[in-house]
């Protein structure tokens, strides 16, 4: 079973497994209507093969919501969120879901949950990360959940600073 994130939909990712049953959010949808795509109808997946559409849970977006906060992964966008959703969705069901995509952060996120996940095109993640926000001018932290983007204190702009890194035993797919 897979869960396809925009990019994987674009690029036709495993258009040729027919048998495998793929799963995408409405999000994914709506980006893809506002692609540069001529249609998403005209897609060789969606043209080749069906693919089931499923909004997530609304508890378990806030779990990834809140997951996300905690490691700082704070680039996450709804639909990345709606997409770790659905597959930690679907694995609670019992299923094994593998998360389809070339996104660094959203790949960090789904080995925190404990989610497989796949790469495309890209290398794909080696370590984990949990992240704070850092000020470089005079070293001040800050929870990666905060709102402020320059220092409270001397004004510099907030850099991402890397608190726990580890190393993934392998590309979980």
């Amino acid at each position: 079973m897979l869960v396809l994130d925009t990019s994987a939909i674009l690029r036709g990712f495993m258009r040729h497994m027919t048998d495998a049953a793929k799963f995408t959010t409405p999000d994914v949808l709506n980006e893809l209507s506002n692609s540069s795509a001529d249609s998403v109808m005209n897609l060789p997946i969606v043209n080749e093969a069906s693919i089931g559409i499923r909004a997530p849970n609304e508890m378990i977006l806030r779990r990834v919501q809140e997951t996300a906060t905690e490691v700082g992964e704070t680039s996450l966008s709804k639909t990345d969120r709606s997409l770790l959703a659905l597959a930690l969705e679907l694995k609670g069901m019992g299923y094994n879901p593998v998360l389809v995509t070339d996104d660094y952060a959203l790949q960090n996120v789904a080995e925190i949950l404990g989610l497989a996940y796949k790469s495309y095109i890209e290398r794909g993640i080696r370590r984990r990360y949990k992240w704070r926000l850092v000020c470089p001018g005079c070293l001040r932290e800050y929870s990666p959940s905060s709102a402020v983007s320059v220092c409270s204190v001397c004004g510099s702009k907030l850099k991402r600073k890397i608190v726990v890194s580890k190393k993934v035993r392998q590309q979980r797919s």
